[in-house]
């Protein structure tokens, strides 16, 4: 992960539905295991503070692309 990447964000997964909650973020700064990120648009409520989060984008590789978790 490096700054400047675009990534989602993945705040809830409401299984019985199948419905995935995603934002759409960039990365700012990334310090050891730490990222520091953008506000989301829409923007985090303070009720997801201290919830975990997903955070995922894409890498090439040999041409193809993969999606990687965070």
């Amino acid at each position: 992960m490096s700054p400047g990447l675009t990534i989602r964000i993945v705040t809830g997964i409401d299984v019985p539905r199948e419905i995935i909650f995603v934002k759409a973020s960039t990365v700012y700064e990334v310090k050891g295991q730490t990222a520091i990120l953008a506000q989301t648009d829409p923007p985090l409520l303070t009720s997801t503070l201290h919830k975990d989060i997903i955070v995922t984008y894409l890498v090439k590789r040999n041409e193809a692309m993969a999606v990687i978790p965070r």
